[in-house]
């Protein structure tokens, strides 16, 4: 048994790091996560539930991609997964300001229109907020809880399925 962790821990100590492929899955699955809050978002939902999962997509595109499982990878993820979350309630926020401008007929600019209601609705920022906080939390748990499995496969190496 000794022997065969040795000659694990020996493969994985020769193997490269490879932490530019692994950002880019972590960065391609964070990406993945994000595109779907946005989507979700878009139809007037905030999806708490895919905050959970953003880690997860990442963490697996990371590994797929041929990143080294290290305590890097667990601060990739976790970095970038955050950043997807916060972004995508801000996107899903600009969109929503950005149908009413239509729907409205306003002579402004999205942004404009954006900043006009964190000046001057209460609503709007209280609700902004709240979808900020809720976001960040979901974000938070999915990282510890993504992070607690990372932290199980450090050290070891990512074995693709072959058919």
């Amino acid at each position: 048994i000794y022997k065969k962790e040795e000659e694990n821990r020996d493969k994985f100590n020769s193997t490269p790091n490879n932490y530019g492929k692994g950002f880019l899955g972590a960065l391609l699955g964070c990406a993945i996560g994000f595109i779907l809050w946005v989507i979700i978002g878009a139809f007037g939902l905030i999806s708490s539930w895919i905050a959970l999962l953003i880690p997860f997509i990442g963490s697996f595109f990371y590994d797929v991609l041929g990143g080294k499982r290290t305590t890097t990878k667990i601060i990739m993820v976790s970095i970038l997964s955050f950043i997807a979350a916060i972004s995508g309630t801000f996107v899903v926020y600009l969109i929503a300001v950005a149908a009413e401008v239509v729907n409205e007929n306003l002579d402004m600019s999205t942004l404009s229109a954006f900043s006009y209601l964190l000046q001057n609705s209460s609503e709007f920022v209280s609700n902004f907020v709240t979808d900020m906080v809720i976001s960040a939390i979901f974000s938070i748990i999915g990282i510890v809880v993504s992070s607690i499995f990372m932290k199980k496969q450090v050290g070891t190496l990512y074995v693709k399925k072959r058919k």
